[in-house]
């Protein structure tokens, strides 16, 4: 989301590289907890896998680990796209972008993808 409060995140308006990653991640907000699998990560947000995305507008917390990286990564996420079971071959799940990260995860997370990116060059 831009400063000016428009949404320019969804699957075809990508601010930040994405990479692949296949990762648990355990989100939820309250004492709803669930863990799936994220398939991609940017500095702005990730994908996560899952049969039953929740509602977009939803605010999360998202608890995940990267390769390479031994910490965790405690971030305040909220869902801004999700894609049902039945659209084609694309797998289900949720869109969600990066609301509260602390400063340092930040880092460590656009170190991650652009490690990723020039691997991948």
């Amino acid at each position: 989301m831009t400063t000016d409060g428009k949404n320019t995140s969804g699957p075809g308006r990508r601010q930040h590289p994405r990479v692949p990653v296949r990762v648990e991640v355990f989100y939820g907000h309250g004492a709803d907890f669930a863990s799936d699998y994220m398939l991609n990560v940017s500095r702005g947000g990730l994908f996560i896998e899952t049969f039953s995305p929740l509602d977009i507008g939803t605010r999360i917390d998202l608890r995940f680990s990267l390769p390479a990286f031994t910490n965790i990564f405690n971030v305040k996420g909220e869902v801004v796209w999700k894609r049902p079971a039945d659209q084609g071959t694309s797998p289900p799940g949720m869109g969600v972008q990066f609301v509260e990260v602390d400063k340092k995860d930040a880092e460590l997370i656009d170190s991650f993808v652009r490690s990723q990116v020039d691997t991948a060059r």
